[in-house]
């Protein structure tokens, strides 16, 4: 049979071909926002020129070829191009990097809630650079589905293979460490916000980011998940006998000891005095 006869080679698919590997090319000089994706990562192969490269708020870096950087999904990245000479970037689209092996994934490597990271690119070492090269050239032409998902694998194990704990921990951190700043933020000031709009200032987000996040990051509504916690924390609360009644609808809240009352008969299944008592009804 034709390749061309394959579905795989299918329009869909060349549009996922261009969406997954592709080329930037600036002029020397140029200043430019990195096209980032909401719902993808993205690697960046630096093939040609110098450049100084900032990530939001981090200090600004220089880059050169051959180096890589990732740029996490919803960042801001920051390009401007040497004076020298015009650059050549090609970059792949990712949701997930694993190799080969089940054993490696990436995920496991930026679980490191002590790693003090900052911005920085990372040497292309000899069989990446010979690898991209080949990558770059054989994507200008069309590939099926299978292609792609095979050389992401490919790239996954030369990075296992080739690169130390703490080169994969610096490159790769920023994937993890945005989801983590935004659950931070959340369990710090959940107990302190009279709605979800204030809520969402706190973290801040628009409303609208703010519900996607959340839903992404903690997999409920915000309003679910606020109900849980509250609940929980006032029953706590109501359990403890040195905290009377009037602190407790202040603390969270409360215009009134009758909307604390109305609350957990609704949410606890009894009033405050029944909770306290260990006499609500639990089913």
């Amino acid at each position: 049979m034709n390749r061309k006869e394959c579905e795989l080679y299918h329009c869909e698919y060349k549009n996922i071909l261009e969406k997954e590997f592709n080329y930037l090319q600036y002029e020397k000089g140029r200043e430019v926002i990195f096209p980032s994706d909401k719902t993808q990562h993205i690697m960046a192969f630096v093939l040609k020129g110098e450049m100084t490269i900032t990530y939001e708020k981090q200090p600004s870096v220089e880059a050169y070829s051959p180096q890589v950087f990732v740029v996490p999904k919803r960042s801001t990245i920051k390009i401007k191009v040497s004076e020298k000479t015009d650059s050549l970037i090609f970059y792949m689209r990712f949701t997930e990097l694993n190799g080969f092996c089940d054993k490696f994934n990436i995920k496991d490597i930026i679980q490191d809630p002590d790693f003090l990271w900052m911005f920085k690119t990372l040497e292309m070492k000899e069989p990446l650079s010979k690898y991209i090269d080949y990558l770059s050239y054989i994507t200008k032409n069309e590939f099926c589905q299978y292609f792609n998902n095979t050389h992401k694998k490919v790239i996954g194990s030369i990075f296992f293979s080739f690169y130390t704990h703490d080169e994969l921990l610096q490159l790769f951190y920023p994937i993890n460490a945005k989801e983590e700043y935004f659950k931070l933020l959340v369990l710090k000031n959940y107990s302190h916000v009279k709605n979800l709009r204030d809520f969402a200032e706190k973290t801040g987000c628009s409303l609208s980011t703010f519900k996607r996040r959340f839903s992404e990051s903690f997999g409920m509504p915000a309003h679910r998940w606020l109900q849980i916690r509250k609940s929980s924390a006032i029953k706590e609360d109501l359990k403890n006998h040195t905290t009377n009644f009037q602190e407790i609808s202040e603390r969270y809240g409360f215009p009134s000891q009758k909307h604390l009352y109305n609350f957990c008969v609704r949410h606890l299944g009894g009033s405050p005095s029944s909770i306290r008592n260990g006499t609500e009804n639990t089913n």
